[in-house]
């Protein structure tokens, strides 16, 4: 589960509001995400040998809520997940989901984030959730209030493809 407002080349694509009401880190806190990547990799590789990590690996970024605007009209990204409206993963929608945030990520030059998880995991997917829906407010007092009604968008998918490449469910 990656922070968005953790990859610089995103942040800089946002608004000071957008990233004041999703995140409290300041700029100078960032930690590159490649080296959060790398470190985890590292990790399985030294439990499991090999020179790409070949177990499952959802790479979910959260707060969608702030992403969802540079995301172009039409994007499967934007709709609920089949799982919810059918019952069961759509092969093509999962491709299609993790493709747009791929090619999203490139778009926004982060494409040394996306060149690292290549050579880092052999099997890889990505998603983006929000838990909320949508942004918080900052109130004219610098205060952040919370959502009236939280509305999930996603909060499923990274689990529903890890069920599904270890077996326990199927796709169409």
């Amino acid at each position: 589960l990656l922070d968005p407002m953790q990859i610089m080349e995103l942040r800089l694509n946002m608004t000071d509001e957008e990233i004041n009401s999703s995140s409290s880190i300041q700029v100078e806190e960032i930690e590159p995400q490649q080296m959060v990547l790398k470190r985890i990799a590292k990790l399985i590789r030294e439990d499991r040998g090999g020179e790409k990590v070949n177990i499952p690996v959802a790479i979910a970024f959260s707060k969608f809520d702030v992403l969802k605007r540079f995301f172009p009209k039409g994007s499967i990204v934007l709709e609920p997940s089949s799982y919810l409206r059918e019952g069961h993963l759509d092969k093509n929608e999962w491709f299609t989901v993790s493709s747009e945030i791929e090619a999203m990520l490139q778009e926004w030059g982060a494409k040394g984030f996306t060149a690292n998880v290549n050579m880092l995991f052999s099997n890889y997917t990505y998603c983006t959730l929000s838990a909320l829906g949508q942004q918080p407010t900052i109130a004219s007092n610098g205060v952040k209030k919370l959502v009236s009604m939280p509305m999930p968008h996603r909060v499923e998918d990274p689990f529903l493809w890890m069920l599904k490449e270890n077996g326990v469910i199927q796709q169409r």
